[in-house]
């Protein structure tokens, strides 16, 4: 069975986060096994499988990365560290630290 991944801001904290599996949960949505995966790792991990190439030589020693991603009102902020193993997860990510300031990127135009 495939896990499924929902992607959320690297700001929400865990009541967000739970909230976020809450109304997967609402809408009918299977979310046992769900993984939450912070947008500036899915960001890095879509960079990846599109230029896998030329990085993945390079991640053959762990590797410190810093990922800015822009979008919907927010900017997500993460440092992490990237290595390929040999073992059962071929590329392990290790968060360093993440922005927590949901309002890095600027005002939400629906929001109070």
């Amino acid at each position: 069975m495939a896990r499924v991944v929902v992607t959320v801001p690297v700001s929400f904290q865990a009541a967000q986060r739970h909230d976020t599996l809450r109304a997967a949960e609402l809408a009918g949505l299977e979310v046992q096994g769900v993984d939450l995966l912070d947008e500036p790792v899915a960001a890095f991990l879509d960079y990846l499988v599109d230029h896998s190439q030329n990085l993945l030589p390079a991640l053959e020693t762990p590797k410190n990365l810093v990922v800015f991603d822009f979008g919907g009102g927010t900017c997500d902020v993460a440092v992490f560290q990237v290595k390929l193993s040999r073992g059962q997860d071929p590329i392990q990510i290790a968060p360093l630290t993440v922005s927590r300031y949901h309002r890095l990127g600027g005002g939400d135009p629906w929001g109070p």
